[in-house]
């Protein structure tokens, strides 16, 4: 029995060189033709972030195959089609040429250990067997959320298209300055992201500043529309990005929320949703209660006390 391995999963930008793949050696192509193939390929092995293909200054010779042979083979099933084989002639019909490289991102490292591991060796093209190896990049990508489009297809990968939902708490406009003709419009949005099936839900805030022209109303009515809508998008975001998803090798998903992560967005403004206590202002204080001590009843005390006293004597 294999053992079971795990990776947290946050909604932010990958990063890290063991979710990176380095591809080398790609003879020259349709460039949208090499970035459908390489999504259809590497997607089966996990999520992937982003394909990003760049030209080579090496030239690749491109040896002469069978002519049945198409020109994108893997040996694990993915294949161009007959009809494009005539695409991937450079002008000229040259057999030697520029490449490419590409650098392949995946959300998980789990997934980009599975495809390097399962493609060495294995991804020809055009009779040109490409190398693939971790990336080594020096320069450390910092922390950044990640895109709303992004959010919702990682969501959907595992969450499920019904697995998730969002609903508006308050979207508002926070300020309007005014500088000559230029009105700026802030508007803040927050919005609940609910995981029903793991009864869990999560609140971001988010907001956006756009300008308009105060001499031109439809100028204002687009501005409110464009501010309402990012605001909306970057809560989104800024809600996601406390979701941790735990992933296990074999498929399995378990969600948490990271309630260490300090609010930054919802320290600069605090949003009051739903009042817990209400709290009247008097008009003036209240009157305190006063206590007379007159001398009488010190009196009637020390008769008391003394009655006490004598019963206590006799008794003895």
């Amino acid at each position: 029995m294999s053992a079971v391995s795990l990776e947290i999963l946050e909604f932010i930008r990958p990063e890290g060189n063991n979710k990176n793949l380095y591809i080398t050696g790609i003879p020259w192509m349709e460039e949208a033709e090499i970035l459908d193939k390489f999504y259809q390929l590497f997607t089966t092995y996990g999520p992937v972030y982003g394909i990003r293909l760049c030209p080579a200054s090496i030239k690749i010779s491109r040896p002469v195959s069978e002519p049945d042979t198409p020109p994108f083979n893997c040996r694990v099933g993915i294949a161009l089609n007959d009809t494009d084989k005539d695409k991937s002639t450079p002008p000229g019909g040259n057999n030697e040429q520029n490449g490419y490289y590409a650098f392949v991102t995946f959300y998980l490292a789990m997934s980009a250990k599975r495809a390097k591991d399962n493609l060495k060796s294995r991804l020809i093209i055009q009779g040109n067997e490409c190398k693939i190896s971790t990336a080594k990049r020096k320069k450390e990508i910092s922390r950044a959320t990640l895109h709303f489009t992004k959010c919702q297809e990682l969501a959907n990968q595992y969450l499920g298209f019904n697995g998730w939902s969002t609903s508006v708490k308050l979207l508002e406009c926070d300020s309007e300055v005014q500088e000559g003709e230029i009105k700026k419009l802030q508007y803040v949005c927050v919005v609940r992201l609910n995981i029903a099936q793991h009864g869990l839900s999560t609140d971001g805030l988010g907001a956006w500043e756009e300008s308009c022209l105060t001499t031109d109303p439809t100028s204002r009515a687009k501005a409110i529309c464009k501010a309402k809508k990012l605001s909306y998008q970057r809560a989104v975001e800024d809600a996601f990005s406390r979701v941790l998803l735990i992933v296990l090798n074999n498929g399995k998903v378990s969600v948490e929320i990271d309630t260490t992560r300090p609010d930054a967005l919802l320290a600069q403004k605090q949003v009051n949703m739903e009042p817990v206590l209400k709290v009247n202002e008097l008009d003036k204080e209240p009157e305190e209660e006063q206590i007379d001590m007159s001398f009488n009843d010190i009196d009637d005390i020390d008769d008391i006390n003394l009655h006490i006293l004598h019963q206590l004597e006799e008794e003895m």
